[in-house]
């Protein structure tokens, strides 16, 4: 199901130069929340917090590159932050994350620490 969808990319989001990468993953308990991860996530949040302290996002060229991105499809800044930067202005206002579940926490937790944040779904609920 995977690779149909990053088949079925439109040829005009390809021509944007946007790269469609996708990365499937099985088995997880999603549910159980032990206590070392939830220590893997207090540590990783207050990481993460503490390499934010005086960062300025808004002469960040991966937030800047969503943002030329939104322009070529006339998606107005004020209106539509991108998701990792919302993520990182929340963790610097809250110094935390919201928890959603252990799947979606990780995918916050990268999004915030690489800048980048496109999109998770659970593949049962998608239609093509």
């Amino acid at each position: 199901m995977l690779l149909e969808l990053l088949n079925n990319t439109q040829q005009d989001v390809k021509d944007l130069g946007v790269k469609c990468i996708g990365v499937e993953i099985d088995g997880v308990d999603n549910h159980t929340i032990s206590k070392e991860y939830l220590a893997y996530r207090k540590n990783m949040i207050e990481s993460l917090y503490n390499q934010y302290q005086g960062y300025d996002i808004k002469h960040d060229d991966i937030i800047e590159g969503f943002y030329q991105l939104h322009e070529k499809v006339h998606v107005k800044r004020r209106k539509n932050l991108p998701a990792s930067e919302n993520l990182v202005k929340l963790l610097l206002k809250h110094e935390d994350l919201p928890s959603v579940n252990k799947i979606v926490d990780i995918y916050n937790i990268l999004s915030v620490k690489t800048k980048l944040s496109l999109g998770a779904h659970d593949i049962d609920l998608l239609v093509i």
